[in-house]
């Protein structure tokens, strides 16, 4: 009660539906970005940033990304599309 966050002001987050999964994965990946409709891109990166990967194109919601040669390990996915982003981190096992 009487909080001032995000929901107490009457707005929500707009990337607060989205998600990568399975995680942790052994083979593909899935981005959903419930309420996109339109361009986006999808970036993997090592835990130092360094970009490994990259997609971008038009979707309604879910992109499939293919993971295939990439190592055992921790990675960063950023997600960004109409000015929103979100970065989740992914285990590939």
């Amino acid at each position: 009660p009487g909080g001032m966050g995000p929901q107490a002001m009457g707005e929500s987050d707009p990337v607060a539906g989205w998600w990568i999964g399975p995680n942790p994965t052994r083979g593909g990946l899935f981005v959903a970005m419930p309420g996109i409709n339109g361009l986006f891109a999808v970036d993997l990166l090592d835990l130092r940033g360094r970009q490994l990967r990259s997609e971008e194109g038009s979707t309604s919601g879910t992109v499939e990304l293919d993971l295939h040669g990439l190592a055992a390990g921790t990675y960063l996915v950023h997600v960004r599309s109409d000015g929103l982003h979100k970065t989740f981190r992914l285990v590939r096992e």
